[in-house]
């Protein structure tokens, strides 16, 4: 009788430790912040290791409470990005501390029919995707635009969120 109860607490430890290492490995919950781009504020999910800068927004065809994704790089450089498994048509803003030194659109991989790169036009540490349907996401709501002479601005301090990630 002993061992039975011992071994339904060991199968339910590693069952409960399997759970918890599949969210983690999936990286389902991810950090946001809410950041100004030309005075309108946005979602954002925080890339800032190199799992998240190679994966970014592949496989998404949607994003739940976040409204595209900010890269953030320890160093600055020219930047590449492509539409490798990206099914989201995407504004991508290349920033230089906090200038938005230029603006690129990338089309998803469905709409592009072909791998498309585009690269920053000089040596950036920041990069932020925004999904172009974001002017009726849910993520946007209760976000309100601000005027500031077409800065750019992170807002508030980060906070957490849940996004499936597919």
């Amino acid at each position: 009788m002993f061992r039975l109860i011992s071994l339904k607490k060991g199968i339910l430890f590693l069952l409960l430790a399997g759970i918890i290492l599949y969210f983690v490995e999936k990286n389902i919950y991810k950090r946001t912040i809410i950041y100004t781009l030309n005075g309108k504020k946005y979602r954002l999910l925080v890339a800032d290791n190199n799992k998240e800068w190679l994966e970014g927004l592949m496989y998404h065809r949607q994003l739940e409470n976040a409204d595209g994704m900010m890269f953030i790089f320890p160093d600055k450089a020219v930047r590449h990005f492509w539409n490798k498994n990206t099914y989201l048509d995407l504004d991508v803003y290349w920033i230089d501390e906090d200038k938005i030194v230029g603006k690129d659109f990338l089309p998803s991989i469905e709409k592009s029919s072909r791998l498309i790169t585009i690269s920053s036009p000089k040596e950036v540490n920041k990069v932020v995707e925004v999904v172009t349907s974001v002017k009726k996401s849910p993520a946007r709501a209760g976000l309100k635009s601000v005027e500031e002479n077409g800065a750019l601005k992170e807002d508030f301090a980060e906070s957490s969120t849940f996004s499936r990630q597919k």
